[in-house]
């Protein structure tokens, strides 16, 4: 099984360092902060999306990282750069499909707590958006 990047091995092995979604009035630095590290954790390979098709992702690491991305995504001044940083991943003829269904899932598990579900089910949204402008491909 290849992996590439200590992010995702990490990521496979346990949660990534919890996210808490901006509210109103919550310090800017917090989330500049959290996007900043998880743009200089994440592979090189994974910012190209023919690399990305390349590595083995299990599906628990997979709904971590997506979880991480939307969270991160929430936060004001991180959604561009969030984006950007998943659009290989989610354009990804191999992966692509089962991010969008962890998304799915996490928009509507009962167990995530509010806004949680709200985070994935907006981080969804501008995704696909995303996918269909730069990849032609919903």
């Amino acid at each position: 099984m290849i992996i590439i990047g200590l992010w995702i091995a990490v990521a496979a092995a346990a949660p990534p360092p919890p996210c808490r979604p901006y509210v109103a009035g919550a310090s800017l630095t917090e989330g500049t902060r959290h996007g900043e590290a998880m743009a200089a954790a994440w592979p090189a390979q994974w910012r190209s999306r023919g690399r990305i098709g390349d590595a083995e992702v299990p599906p628990p690491a997979l709904r971590r990282i997506v979880a991480a991305l939307a969270c991160t995504a929430t936060w004001p001044g991180e959604e561009e750069r969030t984006i950007r940083l998943a659009l290989p991943l989610f354009g990804s003829r191999r992966h692509g499909d089962a991010a969008f269904t962890m998304l799915d899932a996490l928009a509507r598990s009962g167990a995530s707590p509010g806004p949680a579900r709200a985070a994935a089910a907006g981080f969804r949204a501008r995704m696909r958006h995303a996918v269909a402008r730069e990849y032609d491909r919903i």
